[in-house]
């Protein structure tokens, strides 16, 4: 579920075999950096290893990385569990050298919410058309396969996977994604400390939620439906051919809407803390 993101550790505690593995020292303004990459186990995948920088002060030493967790610790299109969130925070906590359980003490500056799952190439399609606008954000970008809902320091999207096979069905992510978590009031208590994300995982799901319920689609309503079902079903001259058409295509696309939001929810929830994956 956790995607890129960039965090700080203040006042990090090493070890003296964690100080040695940086290296490359530099002399910045007022303090020295250096680096330490640990090696993904799926680098052979085109996965980078996770690069981490140590910033050296006089009197404190402070833990800056930025990478896709999920990537790094999985593999490509996959997402992470809570308990294997935990894992890989864990693993990188010991490969650094830090003092125990002090990870998550880490300030969250950018982050990147989401899931990955499979449907039909043409219901994604069809399912993006249909979609009018959101709720909270109000600047749209679109292209057959993405539709980007743009705020101020963060943005919501659905996205086809680039490398997803291009057959009947494809890959699609669906993202939160915070530039700044500071400067947006409603995620700032869930997700600004590697701790609060691991405590409060179920809320951050349930929070996911919130960004789907608030698309606005170009559809009917089931009421609508339903009278115009009854209206046409014994009248079908030419002259309302064309109407009860309409109908028909108006029952399949909210089929597909409802199928697709259902589908993403589900896949959210399988991804709660209280399932233990």
């Amino acid at each position: 579920m956790i995607g890129n993101i960039k965090i700080m550790l203040n006042d990090a505690k090493l070890s003296q075999e964690g100080e040695k593995r940086f290296k490359n020292p530099r002399k910045r303004d007022g303090y020295i950096s250096y680096t330490y990459e640990i090696t993904s186990a799926h680098s052979e995948k085109g996965i980078g290893a996770l690069k981490v920088i140590l910033c050296k002060y006089k009197n404190e030493n402070i833990i800056k990385l930025e990478n896709n967790l999920s990537e790094w610790f999985l593999g490509r299109d996959l997402d992470l569990s809570c308990n294997q969130y935990i894992e890989c925070l864990e693993l990188i906590e010991n490969k650094i050298g830090l003092e125990k359980d002090s990870i998550w003490k880490a300030k969250v500056t950018q982050i990147s919410i989401g899931v990955i799952t499979k449907c039909k190439r043409e219901d994604f399609i069809k399912f993006l058309s249909l979609i009018t606008g959101h709720k909270e954000l109000r600047n749209i970008e679109r292209s057959e396969a993405e539709i980007k809902f743009i705020g101020v320091n963060y943005e919501f999207k659905l996205v086809e996977i680039a490398d997803s096979n291009k057959g009947e069905i494809l890959s699609f992510g669906c993202y939160v994604e915070i530039k700044k978590i500071s400067g947006v009031k409603k995620v700032y208590d869930l997700l600004s400390v590697l701790g609060h994300i691991k405590n409060k995982w179920d809320d951050v799901i349930d929070l996911q939620k919130t960004f789907l319920d608030n698309i606005t689609f170009d559809i009917l309503s089931e009421r609508k439906i339903m009278r115009k079902e009854k209206e046409l079903n014994n009248l079908l001259k030419t002259k309302l051919k064309k109407d009860y058409n309409k109908t028909l295509i108006a029952r399949k696309d909210k089929r597909v809407m409802n199928e697709i939001l259902t589908h993403i929810k589900m896949v959210l929830n399988d991804k709660k803390s209280s399932h233990g994956r």
